[in-house]
């Protein structure tokens, strides 16, 4: 294991910034905000928790304009989003969540799981707060809780009348509305109901089409809240629907503009693969022409994301004596995203005006793909908590149930294919029966050719694939105080999943399979997988005195295998991910409460590391190298987060983070395909006939010792408030500034995959009159407009090794005004 060394310069400029002010402050009174969060499934004051959390509640969110998981992760330690992938802690995450694999970072709105954030986050409008816990969290918060945990909590009922407005205009013509209204219907009923409306155009400059990453949705949410003697009760249920152009992927690297075809590695000859970029007007980017980078695309199709999702909260909870509770909490969500009108060649070319097979560029043959993407998510869960509590002894006992329904629809189209606008009997003169027998005819189990019938939409493929999880747990956790400085918290969960993988593909006008087209159906068959695994934590702390306490966990995460479709044996399944983590952490309230301090170190022991691996496999054809999702052994990580608040003067505060982390992955080889240098080696192998061939593969790539992908070995943000009282008002004025430092976009840690660090300033001005409860904000988001890349993806030389990324937002302004009763 590497040791995290000395420093950036940008170390070293936080800590000039940050230390001095602490030397310089003046005396005063000063009190810090008790910060509550349910990261142990109860309510406590984040000083107590011996975990590492962030934690955005109301004001933190309305005071820095955080309406997005991209605003949260420049604030967050360890935590990062990438469009594909869902969120990443500490470089634990989960590249492939739709192949029947499960997150990494458990997410949970209103203690409800979730899978799709389409829906749950819009803009964070009347939450109570955002918690991201750090860690393995397996015991209370069980499936795919292995890198961490994020909760959305939204407001509850009150028992006193009130209400609220928020309107918010922005550049790109951004318009947002919102509201809530509370209060008591009588002394055993109350109601909270909140509604949004948002729109925007798009922030992603198409130069050939729609702007891209527009707004376009709502969301209503009614609750209702009772309490009765030993009974309370919360029951919400929220809806929300989009349709609005996507955030979608911008390519970085354009392929040789200069050839038609792609040049295959081995010896560098033109392959089959076609050249879109073939005299492309541009031979770079737009988003990347040399300068700076910029969130500009250059599409003929923009993407459309329409969303419908609806959930339900309900919790029951019963009190039957002073130490013992009762809690039931039920969830239950459907959402429906699509993915229309993708461009799946990713360029502008088109058809000429005489030939829709040729384009209009170069004159030769293309591809005008595009994508129709379908996910729906069902998701029901069932959990029942029972506690006890007394002066020593807080424990937690449950038995929790999860039902998961997953299907994906992929479809995809290529206008400028003449062979899918044929039918068969265009090509074939005799009639199929002739060939097969029969039509449709089976060709083998599961395998059926029919005769091909063009509708004139260019569809090639149609996949449909159907994930039925299930996951059943047991839990107990008990924390005893042995004297008033000295705690014990130990906890169990066992879990057991089951896993059901169906895929059925259809190839609309099969071509090149029989010489004419045909259509060829593959019903997968079903695969179901079994795991089951304890885990647990045990925690002692101590409590120096009301406002430090000193920590050491250790921990165990697990994450459950999958089923992995269209691979033989033993290919065709992937074995759980398993963590022991050990933290040290350290929290305080210091100098008459004018600076809070949390430190945490941690190691992590990381096993069967799920990741997608280029391996050798001997098919009856022949060997070949084929991508599967493999286990890395014995990866290691180990990192220091501090997060730090200070009130240099009664007026002026101070507060972010710095987090550093090294990784190394356990010994694993496989091939690159996206290395253009990579080398090949002879592989001898006997042909069905029984005579003696070399096949020629790419050589294995050795990933030992390199770093974790979306993991910055650096990341830190700071930030200033300086409050100005007027005759009748108040002003804040608020700066910041977030760094994310350089990451690897694979395993393989190529050199042209890294990603370069980033900075961002946001700014802000919010002004509030005394008499009133009222509130105006100016903010602006990307002051410098620097946009960096979240996410990249690399492609292979059939794609001409070019590069398409994720990036992050360009410079985002706008006035708020909220009004609160």
């Amino acid at each position: 294991m590497k040791i995290i060394a000395n420093g950036s310069i940008r170390h070293t400029l936080f800590a000039i910034l940050f230390l001095p002010v602490i030397a310089l402050a003046e005396e005063g009174k000063y009190e810090m905000e008790e910060v509550i969060v349910s990261a142990e499934r109860t309510e406590e004051s984040l000083l107590e928790i011996p975990l590492s959390v962030s934690v955005f509640d109301t004001k933190m969110l309305e005071d820095y304009n955080i309406t997005s998981n991209k605003d949260l992760e420049v604030r967050t330690p360890g935590l990062q989003f990438g469009l594909d992938s869902p969120a990443t802690i500490r470089g634990v995450g989960a590249f492939f969540h739709r192949e029947a694999l499960d997150l990494s970072v458990a997410m949970y709105s209103n203690d409800l799981y979730f899978r799709e954030m389409y829906g749950v986050v819009s803009s964070l409008y009347d939450m109570d707060r955002v918690e991201v816990l750090r860690g393995p969290q397996g015991t209370l918060y069980g499936r795919n809780s292995i890198g961490g945990a994020i909760n959305y909590i939204n407001k509850r009922p009150e028992w006193e009348f009130g209400y609220g407005l928020t309107g918010e205009l922005t550049n790109f013509n951004g318009k947002r509305f919102a509201g809530f209204v509370t209060g008591p219907f009588n002394e055993y009923w109350s109601f909270r109901l909140t509604a949004e409306w948002q729109d925007s155009d798009g922030m992603q400059k198409n130069i050939a089409g729609e702007d891209g990453n527009s707004r376009g949705d709502y969301n209503i949410s009614p609750q209702i809240a009772f309490k009765y003697g030993k009974w309370d009760m919360n029951l919400r249920y929220a809806h929300f629907d989009a349709d609005r152009n996507g955030d979608q992927r911008v390519v970085v690297t354009y392929p040789d503009t200069t050839v038609e075809f792609h040049r295959e590695p081995r010896f560098g000859f033109p392959s089959s693969e076609r050249n879109q970029y073939y005299l492309h007007p541009q031979t770079r980017p737009p988003s990347n022409d040399g300068g700076d980078l910029e969130y500009v695309i250059n599409k003929n199709r923009t993407e459309r994301n329409p969303v419908e999702r609806d959930g339900v909260n309900l919790h029951l909870g019963y009190e039957i004596n002073d130490n013992w509770n009762l809690r039931y909490i039920y969830g239950n969500s459907n959402v429906a995203v699509g993915l229309l009108n993708s461009d799946g060649d990713q360029t502008s070319v088109v058809a000429s005006s005489d030939d829709q097979f040729v384009s209009a560029n170069a004159g030769v043959p293309f591809n005008d793909e595009w994508v129709d993407a379908y996910f729906i998510n069902d998701i029901e869960s069932h959990e029942l908590q029972l506690t006890f509590e007394n002066d020593r002894v807080f424990a937690m006992f449950g038995v929790y149930d999860l039902a998961e329904d997953i299907f994906n629809n992929f479809n995809i189209f290529n206008t400028a294919d003449p062979l899918v606008y044929l039918n068969t009997s265009d090509v074939l003169p005799i009639p199929l029966a002739f060939i097969f027998g029969s039509d449709p005819a089976e060709l083998g189990p599961g395998i059926t050719a029919q005769s091909y019938f063009t509708d004139g939409s260019g569809k090639q493929l149609d996949v449909k694939q159907r994930r039925l999880f299930e996951a059943e747990a047991v839990f107990g956790q008990v924390n005893i105080a042995i004297n008033d400085q000295w705690s014990l918290i130990v906890g169990a969960r066992r879990t057991k999943d089951t896993k059901t993988s169906i895929q059925d593909i259809v190839l609309a006008g099969a071509f090149a399979d029989f010489g004419f087209p045909v259509t060829l159906s593959v019903d997968g068959t079903s695969t179901t997988l079994n795991f089951s695994k304890t885990t647990g934590n045990v925690t002692l702390e101590y409590a120096h005195d009301e406002d430090q306490l000193i920590y050491a966990r250790l921990a165990t995460g697990y994450k459950a295998g999958a089923p992995v479709d269209d691979i033989p044996p033993p290919f065709d399944k992937t074995d759980p991910e398993e963590i022991i983590s050990l933290e040290v952490g350290y929290k305080a309230d210091l100098m008459d409460d004018r600076l809070r301090l949390l430190v945490s170190g941690f190691i992590y022991d990381f096993d069967n590391y799920q990741q997608l691996i280029y391996q050798d496999i001997i098919f009856p054809t022949g060997p070949r190298n084929v991508a599967t999702i493999a286990n890395l052994r014995n990866t290691d990580l180990m990192g220091v987060e501090i997060e730090g608040t200070f009130h240099v003067t009664e007026d002026f505060t101070i507060s972010g983070f710095i987090a550093l982390q090294e990784s190394e992955l356990g010994p694993r080889m496989g091939a690159e395909p996206t290395n253009p240098n990579q080398t090949f080696r002879a592989i001898p192998y006997t042909n069905l006939a029984g005579q003696d061939r070399v096949e020629y593969l790419p050589e294995l790539f050795d990933f030992t010792g390199n770093e974790l992908p979306s993991m910055p070995k650096e990341k830190f943000s700071i930030n200033g408030d300086y409050d100005m009282a007027l005759a009748d008002s108040d002003v804040r004025f608020s700066l910041s500034y977030s760094w994310t430092g350089k990451r690897h976009s694979r395993i393989s840690n190529l050199k042209k995959d890294e990603l370069d660090g980033y900075g961002r300033w946001d700014g802000s001005i919010t002004w509030s009159p005394r008499d009133k409860d009222l509130e105006v904000s100016l903010f602006v988001e990307n002051i410098a407009d620097v946009i960096g890349i979240q996410e990249l993806e690399s492609n292979s030389f059939a794609s001409g090794y070019g590069q398409d990324a994720t990036l992050t937002n360009p410079r985002y302004y706008g006035l708020v005004v909220r009004w609160v009763n």
